[in-house]
């Protein structure tokens, strides 16, 4: 409104009417705005959040995986797959007994002796576990 309020002058009676003229001003300043370059202040642009963990701790999770990796491989053959169809593959017992050709109770026991092994030989790297959470 200033610019016609300030451009009064320029509309001359009998060459247009006055709200083709009005449109003209306004269509032009709309024009005008939108060529304008755009100066948004990067300083007030928040900065994009990272979800990538940090590089520490990608390497602690790498380091604490190999050793749970390495723990796996000392299983006998029989707890290690009934460990690995049960935690990776998200198998249920019955599942599991089927695809082995053994009985749920004796995938159970599989289980069972699996992960007490698991903790027995991860046990041993508990302090170098845990100097690898709290050393950060």
């Amino acid at each position: 409104m200033l610019k016609v309020w300030s451009h009064r002058g320029q509309w001359q009676h009998g060459r247009a009417k006055f709200s083709t003229w009005l449109y003209r001003v306004v269509t032009n300043r709309c024009i005008d705005l939108y060529r304008q370059p755009r100066t948004d202040n990067v300083d007030a642009v928040p900065e994009p959040v990272d979800t990538q963990p940090d590089v520490v701790s990608a390497m602690q999770r790498e380091e604490v995986t190999q050793m749970l990796e390495n723990a796996m491989q000392r299983l006998p053959d029989q707890q290690r797959v009934a460990v690995i169809l049960s935690y990776h593959e998200n198998m249920s017992n019955g599942e599991i007994a089927e695809v082995m050709d053994t009985t749920i109770a004796a995938v159970e026991s599989l289980l069972k002796r699996g992960r007490q092994q698991l903790r027995e030989l991860l046990r041993r790297h508990e302090r170098d576990i845990r100097h690898l959470f709290t050393d950060c």
